[in-house]
């Protein structure tokens, strides 16, 4: 079995891109909850509650870079970024 060390963190969510976002909004008394009518839709679905990301693409993303990946992949990227710029960030600290 191998073992995965979580070095750092990075945020994409209906908080915030960022921690530090993410954070400052789990202080604050908003609620990132809405009511979407699009999941009627679906049936046997017992909700219509969503906490949608409002992402919006870093401009560092080009269209080459993103022409291959799906929104979520891109999001994906994006945390890890910044959970890489954590930890270069941590090492030059120490």
């Amino acid at each position: 079995m191998r073992r995965v060390v979580v070095t750092g963190i990075g945020v994409v969510s209906s908080l915030g891109q960022s921690f530090e976002n993410a954070l400052k909004r789990l202080k604050e008394p908003v609620n990132c909850v809405v009511s979407s009518e699009f999941l009627g839709e679906y049936k046997g679905l017992q909700t219509r509650l969503t906490a949608p990301a409002k992402y919006m693409k870093p401009e560092r993303y080009n269209r080459k870079v993103t022409r291959t990946m799906g929104p979520v992949s891109v999001m994906a990227l994006d945390a890890a970024e910044q959970i890489a710029a954590a930890i270069k960030a941590r090492k030059q600290r120490s």
